[in-house]
């Protein structure tokens, strides 16, 4: 199973929300501020199932709010 980013607008939302740049949020969840980018842009929206469970966990947020489940 693939975990997918379904809502990047989203995962911005959450991250100003919460008061990180691309940089502080990539540092929580130990990814580059590229990275981060790429995901808000929509670029390459697969992440390992590490890296969702460490976006829900530093945005506070829930799993359905920022991703979808493919086979």
């Amino acid at each position: 199973m693939k975990i997918l980013l379904k809502y990047p607008e989203e995962l911005k939302r959450l991250r100003i929300r919460k008061g990180y740049t691309q940089g502080e949020l990539g540092e929580i969840v130990y990814l580059s501020n590229i990275r981060i980018n790429q995901l808000e842009r929509k670029e390459n929206q697969h992440v390992l199932p590490k890296t969702a469970v460490a976006l829900v966990d530093a945005l506070i947020c829930e799993w359905g709010d920022l991703f979808a489940f493919e086979e």
